[in-house]
């Protein structure tokens, strides 16, 4: 039987608890990503792996992209644009 992975909200309290700990930080260029990891490791007991900006460019570009266009889509004058096909 294959067991599934369950996940929940954990305090901080109960997070410092657990033996083996991971993390992941998902966020656009600059909001301080790599910063947070640099603090993490002071203490030599972290481990820091930085993934590839073109994953996110993959993965979330659609999800970018659809809520730039929803914004958009409530200006009247600014969803005419996003009909208009010049070809």
């Amino acid at each position: 039987m294959s067991q599934g992975v369950v996940i929940r909200k954990l305090s901080a309290k109960e997070f410092s608890k657990l033996k083996n700990k991971r993390l992941t930080l998902l966020g656009m260029s600059g909001v301080g990503k790599t910063h947070l990891s640099k603090l993490l490791s002071l203490n030599d007991k972290w481990y820091h792996y930085s993934g590839d900006y073109r994953i996110g460019a993959k993965y979330l570009n659609n999800n970018i992209l659809g809520n730039i266009k929803q914004k958009i889509s409530q200006d009247k004058s600014l969803a005419k644009l996003l009909s208009y096909d010049p070809t």
